[in-house]
């Protein structure tokens, strides 16, 4: 019984020593970072069916997509402040562009 319990310490010192040797020698697994762009939200005066371009007053392209219900468009890559440009259908047919400013530029909250 004292020889088994004998190599089961000498076992597990091993072990341990094997692992700080691993750790001194920077084998640690490689912890990721994923930087998440925040998305934004402008409200739309009434209920769109279609967005057109979105840009900045620049020309920079925006990616930008309706919510659900319309009354919204969330901008993907709204990375800096400024000025938005954007064309919209609207549900009762009609299209127009419209500019928001950054103060109107809601950030969206993590869910």
């Amino acid at each position: 019984m004292k020889k088994i319990l004998f190599v089961f310490v000498m076992g597990c010192l091993l072990s341990v020593g094997v692992c700080a040797q691993d750790a001194k020698q920077g084998t640690e697994p490689i912890k990721q970072t994923i930087e998440k762009t925040p998305l934004h939200q402008l409200y739309l005066p009434k209920q769109a069916i279609k967005v057109g371009v979105v840009r900045y007053k620049d020309g920079e392209v925006l990616d930008g997509e309706l919510s659900p219900d319309g009354m919204r468009l969330i901008l993907k890559n709204y990375s800096r402040k400024g000025s938005v440009e954007v064309t919209l259908l609207f549900k009762d047919g009609t299209e127009e562009t419209i500019q928001r400013t950054s103060c109107v530029i809601d950030m969206l909250p993590d869910l």
